[in-house]
């Protein structure tokens, strides 16, 4: 019937981001937190409920179901950090994590900048 009527579709921008927000919102209802921590160049895939410790030599990736957030710790060197980030592109370019995210330095400890990201979102 619609077809009939209107041959075209064009959706505005607006709508069409929030189709988009609605599928980010979706493929990942129901999944849980997850962290990647980073230390001395070995990366560890923590177990659901296990929080990773707080160390200034890590970086600490966590995926919620509607964001990532990168962690650099005050002695972090860059090749972690990267290596982070590596992770993220990857979990973001499979479709295994939401592609709205943050970056914090040390001078927030990772869980009080989850708990800024929670109020935000």
């Amino acid at each position: 019937y619609i077809q009939s009527k209107r041959s075209v579709v064009d959706p505005n921008i607006g709508f069409l981001i929030q189709l988009k927000e609605w599928e980010e919102h979706l493929r990942y209802a129901g999944k849980t937190n997850q962290y990647v921590e980073v230390k001395k160049n070995t990366c560890t895939l923590l177990k659901a409920g296990e929080v990773p410790e707080y160390s200034p030599e890590s970086a600490i990736l966590f995926f919620s179901p509607t964001f990532c957030l990168l962690w650099q710790g005050q002695y972090c060197p860059s090749t972690q950090l990267e290596l982070c980030s590596q992770i993220k592109t990857l979990a973001q370019k499979y479709g295994q994590a939401p592609s709205q995210s943050y970056f914090f330095s040390q001078q927030i400890p990772p869980l009080a900048c989850l708990k800024l990201m929670y109020v935000a979102c």
